[in-house]
């Protein structure tokens, strides 16, 4: 009985002293990183990526002073994924352009708030990406995986000059591929004639507007990011990046909801508001539309509060056309919404 007891308490005493060498170990590695911190400078606002999209670009793409895009060199390696290769893109930014209206406060020591300014470029760079891909017919990533050698990005990391190798052609400009549902193989990645328009009234957006289609926008970029995986998941997703909007122009036109005279609960007129805003933003006013836009909504709602999942969220040994159409459907007729809101401006009565 004795031994066993002494078992026990030397149990104990080596539990607790390797957990008090974890917690110096961390003390120690906290006090190193922050006088590394110390020593650091993070004045460079100029960044260089390596980025990639779903189907290729043909060229380069410019916003002044913000950021622009194009092909890497032919001799750098493909991210492939199964038969797909992809081909490299640079992407360079200038992230002194972020308007970073809103912070949490969580980090209190000065030092770390250093660091935590150090990396918001990459929030930048993560709204770039989502920017591209809601006015783009591509899905704009970055894979963590990749990597070039020291060096392959060019030696004047932080420039103060854009610096995408010349001799590219520019992206094509056309609004046709807004109206298409999916890529086929040949397409390539295009914008919209108002693309620079968007980009200058998107970055422009007061401090309120700029938080809420903000909101918009991640839903709507998480969307793509899911759909894989979890398609109805998307879905509501991008029913959500509507609605956010919806409720936004509630409030600058100050909606009130209505009360029931019968159960005095207050209605809301989601689906209402819902197709108002889309047959608004999306420019269509026809009756197939409108009936669509119920049918959308009503799906959203079976999914959310009744658990009616996609064939597609369970079942992987046959394609359910039906679902991968509503679901693009959807996408495409989101991704016009929210474009011409920027495009537009808030509807304000």
């Amino acid at each position: 009985m004795l031994l066993v007891k002494n078992q026990k308490t030397s149990n104990f005493v080596i539990g607790r002293y390797a957990a008090l060498k974890r917690c110096i170990s961390l003390t120690l590695g906290f006090i190193i990183l922050k006088q590394s911190v110390m020593n650091w400078t993070f004045d460079e606002t100029f960044h260089r990526r390596i980025i990639f999209s779903n189907i290729p670009i043909s060229g380069t793409f410019k916003i002044p002073g913000i950021f622009q895009m194009g092909l890497g060199k032919n001799t750098w390696p493909e991210y492939q994924v199964g038969v797909y290769k992809m081909p490299p893109i640079v992407l360079e930014y200038d992230s002194s352009c972020y308007n970073d209206y809103e912070k949490l406060g969580f980090i209190k020591d000065d030092d770390f708030k250093k660091l935590q300014e150090a990396f918001r470029h990459l929030d930048f760079q993560k709204e770039i990406l989502a920017l591209l891909s809601l006015i783009g017919n591509a899905n704009f990533f970055v894979v963590k995986a990749y990597s070039l050698e020291k060096g392959e990005l060019g030696d004047n990391y932080f420039s103060p000059e854009f610096s995408l190798i010349e001799g590219q052609k520019e992206i094509e400009i056309n609004d046709s591929h807004f109206f298409k549902e999916q890529n086929v193989y040949g397409d390539k990645v295009a914008f919209p004639k108002k693309a620079e328009i968007f980009f200058k009234n998107y970055f422009t957006l007061n401090p309120i507007h700029l938080r809420r289609f903000r909101m918009s926008l991640a839903l709507y970029y998480n969307s793509i990011d899911i759909q894989e995986n979890s398609p109805s998941m998307s879905y509501i997703a991008l029913i959500s990046a509507i609605e956010n909007l919806v409720d936004l122009e509630g409030e600058i036109n100050g909606f009130k909801a209505e009360v029931c005279a019968e159960c005095t609960q207050k209605r809301y007129k989601l689906t209402r508001r819902f197709k108002d805003f889309m047959i608004r933003y999306c420019s269509l006013t026809t009756p197939e539309f409108t009936r669509y836009l119920g049918k959308a909504y009503s799906k959203r709602s079976s999914v959310a509060h009744l658990g009616r999942l996609f064939y597609m969220d369970f079942a992987n040994t046959e394609i359910d056309y039906q679902g991968v159409k509503e679901l693009n459907q959807l996408k495409k007729y989101v991704r016009i919404a929210l474009y011409n809101w920027i495009i537009r401006g808030p509807n304000i009565s």
